[in-house]
């Protein structure tokens, strides 16, 4: 079984081969992989239920935008753990503020 799902942003591709669910959240227009779960599964019936529930947190539960968030947190180089998502979200629009005026000073000189 391999299928896609797509979101506005998002896809949700999966794969269930000899036992193993390998579900990954990528960002389609980057197309970066945010997130990668696998898992052991019995059935090709739990692996569809295990996909739902995936997709449902992903989409519906706005997990796509927390991995979306720690992977631009890891970019900048800002340690997330242990600080809410509106935090963190701060931190990155700060850093980013300071690369810019990085970037404009060195234009300058």
């Amino acid at each position: 079984m391999e299928s896609k799902y797509y979101g506005d942003s998002f896809l949700i591709y999966s794969d269930y081969t000899a036992g193993i669910l390998t579900l990954q959240l990528i960002y389609k227009t980057e197309d970066i992989v945010l997130h990668v779960w696998k898992e052991e599964v019995k059935s090709e019936r739990e692996a569809t239920i295990s996909l739902e529930a995936y997709k449902r947190f992903m989409f519906e539960e706005n997990g796509a935008l927390v991995y979306t968030v720690k992977y631009a947190a890891n970019l900048f180089e800002i340690d997330y753990k242990g600080k809410g998502l509106i935090e963190v979200t701060e931190l990155i629009k700060q850093k980013s503020a300071e690369l810019k005026k990085k970037e404009e000073t060195i234009c300058i000189l």
